[in-house]
């Protein structure tokens, strides 16, 4: 590695400091590889520095960070720089062993062995079926970035989440292009078919028991009647009654009607509808709706309008409206005008 070798293109890039600080870059054929190889530190044997492949210097701080060089000296997240440079190195691999506890040689030999050449990857890109070629079995590689996956690039750690990709989107950059390897296909061409004879099994039987339980009531009957006897069943059914209860009073709450809703007869659920619809309805508009729909019959004259002034039809309204809390027009008062109603 040659200290401080640039073009004038890298030159403008350069840091005054770094300059002061002695901090070496890399020519920019050297910057060219690094920026097409992510293990290119691991093959050239670099093990206390890291290559910027935006402005090749060469840093042995981390380079994430709000203290770091990405951010400090070109005002980059990690994740942008990782956008324009996929599986970029961003910590030395000394720093790295002494927090892992392992070796440097051992971390630089693996890290090179997780990916393919500049070359490998520029041949594999062009080619769908290159790990065939190769007899790669267990691996494929990623067209993107280079790495070799041992399992699928969706799914589990999802190795595209890093690039920022959906599966959709790889596949239109590189169509025909592997995605999982030939063993995690295999098991999950087993695991669909186990589920599929799961679910036909489960219709076969469904159909099955409804098929038995219409040959023979007397027997389901039996057995419904022997189940429900048991002490244990006839606390749970009588909780879930409560359950079933609980929640249609919440309902009948929230749709602002009256708990005991359902005891009414229809025509009085009917009629208290179209009341509490409306903020308020008068009889007189409330009757001229009732006729329009033409569901009810009135039971007082031949039409719901001309019922409007007999006392039955006053009185039969008059109860329905206290039943919802939807009073009438009291004289020289302005009728209220509810939104609610309490149970």
């Amino acid at each position: 590695m040659e200290q401080n070798p640039q073009p004038r293109s890298e030159a403008r890039n350069q840091n005054p400091q770094d300059r002061a600080n002695n901090v070496p870059y890399v020519t920019p054929t050297e910057l060219e590889a690094c920026r097409r190889d992510p293990a290119w530190e691991s093959r050239q044997g670099i093990s206390d520095r890291v290559v910027c492949r935006e402005c090749a210097a060469s840093v042995r701080t981390p380079m994430g960070g709000k203290k770091g060089h990405l951010w400090v000296r070109h005002r980059i997240s990690v994740a942008d720089y990782r956008a324009a440079y996929p599986s970029a190195r961003l910590y030395s691999f000394r720093l790295i062993a002494q927090v892992q506890g392992c070796e440097v040689g051992e971390l630089i030999r693996r890290t090179a062995e997780r990916y393919v050449t500049p070359e490998e990857l520029n041949e594999c890109r062009h080619d769908p079926a290159w790990e065939k070629l190769c007899n790669l079995t267990d691996v494929i590689v990623c067209r993107q970035c280079g790495a070799k996956i041992r399992s699928a690039l969706c799914g589990g750690t999802h190795h595209l989440s890093q690039h920022g990709w959906s599966l959709k989107e790889y596949l239109a950059h590189y169509p025909g292009a592997p995605w999982r390897t030939a063993a995690v296909a295999d098991a999950q061409r087993r695991t669909a078919a186990r589920l599929r004879a799961d679910l036909e099994h489960k219709k076969r039987a469904t159909v099955a028991s409804v098929r038995w339980q219409k040959n023979n009531p007397e027997k389901v009957k039996k057995i419904q009647a022997k189940y429900r006897a048991r002490p244990e069943n006839k606390k749970k059914a009588l909780a879930l009654n409560r359950n079933h209860r609980a929640r249609i009073r919440v309902l009948l709450q929230a749709a602002k009607r009256p708990v005991d809703w359902h005891k009414r007869p229809v025509a009085w659920r009917l009629i208290a509808t179209e009341l509490l619809l409306q903020d308020y309805l008068s009889n007189n508009e409330l009757a001229q709706r009732l006729d329009s729909s033409n569901i009810l019959r009135c039971p007082y004259e031949s039409t719901w309008r001309a019922s409007v002034e007999s006392k039955g039809f006053a009185e039969f309204i008059r109860r329905i409206r206290s039943w919802i809390g939807r009073p009438g027009r009291i004289k020289g008062k302005t009728p209220a005008r509810q939104t609610g109603v309490t149970p």
